[in-house]
This record gives C-alpha cells, sequence and structure tokens, in this order.
C-alpha cells in the first residue's frame, strides 16, 4: 500500500467512523445516510460509494462504483447514469490531491438534489391528475357549448319531435271524440273535417247525446 492510499485511509476513517469500510488494502467503502429533510423524500435509501486506489492515486483516478441501497423508485438507471457522470467529472478535477471525501460530498449533494427533483415531479403529477379529475367532474354539469352547427342539429331533432308528439295528441282526440258518440253523422263529420279538440270542444262535438237523431 502506497503512502498515499495509508493517508486517504486515515483520513476517511476520521471523517467517517461509522460509514468508512475497509473492503481491502485498496478499495474503500463509504455508506452515506441520506436524510429526509435535506432530500425531501419520505424513505430515502443509503447511498454506497466504492473506490478503488491504484498505486498512481492521486495522480490517476480510483475505480468508482455507486449503488443505492435498497433500491429506489426514484433514482432509475437514468438517474444512476448522472450521478457516475457528475462524480467523474469531479475525480478529474480534483486530480493531484486527496479526492474520495469530495467525491463522496458531491454525490450525497447531487442525490439530495435529484430525490428533492423527482419529488416535485411527482407531486405535480399527482395535481395534474387532481386537476383533471375536477374539471371532469365539473364538466359533467356545465354541458356541452353551443355552435352554431350544434343548435341547428338540435332544433330539427326537436322540430321532428314536436310534430310527433302533436300527431299523436290530434289522434288521441280524435280517437276520443269519436268513442264519446254513437250518432253516425257526428262521427262521419269529425272524420270528414278532422277537427282539432279544440274546435271539437267550441262546437260541442266532444260530448254528444246519444239519444239524439240526427236522421
Amino acid at each position: 500500500m502506497s503512502s498515499a492510499i495509508e493517508e486517504e485511509k486515515e483520513i476517511l476513517e476520521s471523517i467517517y467512523p461509522d460509514e468508512f469500510k475497509c473492503l481491502d488494502e485498496r478499495t474503500f467503502q463509504i455508506t452515506q445516510t441520506i436524510d429526509p429533510e435535506e432530500s425531501n423524500c419520505s424513505d430515502p435509501p443509503s447511498v454506497i460509494f466504492i473506490a478503488t486506489l491504484s498505486d498512481e492515486y492521486p495522480n490517476e483516478i480510483p475505480e468508482m462504483k455507486i449503488r443505492i441501497s435498497p433500491p429506489h423508485r426514484w433514482l432509475g438507471e437514468e438517474q444512476m447514469k448522472c450521478l457516475r457522470e457528475v462524480v467523474h467529472q469531479n475525480a478529474e478535477e480534483c486530480l493531484g490531491m486527496a479526492m474520495v471525501f469530495s467525491l463522496c460530498s458531491i454525490l450525497k449533494e447531487e442525490v439530495n438534489t435529484i430525490l428533492c427533483k423527482q419529488c416535485e415531479k411527482e407531486e405535480k403529477e399527482i395535481e395534474d391528475r387532481q386537476n383533471r379529475e375536477i374539471e371532469l367532474e365539473n364538466a359533467k354539469f356545465q354541458g356541452t357549448p353551443v355552435t352554431v352547427e350544434s343548435f341547428m342539429k338540435w332544433k330539427k331533432d326537436f322540430d321532428i319531435w314536436r310534430d310527433e308528439e302533436i300527431r299523436k295528441e290530434n289522434e288521441e282526440k280524435l280517437r276520443e271524440a269519436l268513442n264519446s258518440t254513437s250518432n253516425s253523422n257526428v262521427k262521419k263529420s269529425i272524420l270528414e273535417k278532422k277537427l282539432t279538440g279544440r274546435q271539437l270542444f267550441e262546437r260541442n262535438m266532444v260530448k254528444v247525446d246519444d239519444s239524439e237523431d240526427y236522421d
């Protein structure tokens, strides 16, 4: 083990007394717990950073691995790729100096940022879904906007319905008028003229004395 690696190990052990674990003389593991308030996440995972240092360290970037425990729905492959890129970029900027602590710090910061953004995104999706449900519910009571085309179609259908209702009503009145008398002359007059109910009433032909003879 080189002096640079030994020195890095001592630094990490002092900074992370509970989080640091030496997997072998060159490979170090740091497990950081994500704070719910900092990440705006009610069930944040832990982020594990594993670095294997070569004899050229710190003039050579360590072999690095990032793991999430337990796996989290807001930290999928796309987010993990982003984390790896950010950490690698910072490792390049830190060449020539002890860097594991800096990389762990930037990693934790990025995880917090991603979790906050994912939380905001999920809350926005829930809010949008609730608003759509409210709009659909309100639409039931607001009806369909009226246009010239929709009004003309409605009027055409209404006129057909109204004419049919009038026809049925007149037929019913005619039937009642015919049934109200047995006088053949009255029935003949009704059928010939097809008087409306109002005309029958005005002419006193709806109720006719059956005993009256017009022959």
